[in-house]
């Protein structure tokens, strides 16, 4: 009889592991990406996008943009919160990487200020 209970124990243990390696296996392409990128976002986080039903192809990819950019001031809980709020994260992020772009050349806005002023003119 205690041998059907390790049994037991053992299938369970085994269905518990596939099944968190089968989701860590599902997001870990995203977070290569943001890794080999420099853009922190962690497996949890993508993970946790996905629980409150947030595109997360959307926001890594649009922080690698960016990262790419230059443009390090902006969150990704940011872009999670633009997006849950229905907003265009795509359009936003090119948006301030345009005027992080021409602020620079001109030396008057920073990019956390341009996040604002686009974020406001959105809504």
């Amino acid at each position: 009889m205690p041998n059907a209970v390790y049994i037991v124990i053992g299938i369970v243990a085994l269905i518990v592991v596939l099944g968190v390696l089968a989701v860590l296996l599902t997001y870990f392409n995203l977070w290569i990406q943001a890794y080999l990128s420099k853009a922190k976002v962690s497996i949890f986080s993508i993970i946790g996008m996905r629980f409150r039903k947030v595109n997360p192809q959307v926001i890594v990819i649009n922080k690698i943009k960016l990262v790419k950019a230059g443009i390090d001031s902006i969150k990704t809980d940011d872009l999670e919160g633009h997006y849950l709020a229905g907003g265009n994260v795509t359009n936003v992020v090119s948006a301030v990487m345009r005027g992080t772009r021409i602020s620079s050349s001109t030396g008057a806005l920073r990019e956390r200020s341009i996040w604002r002023v686009v974020i406001s003119s959105t809504r």
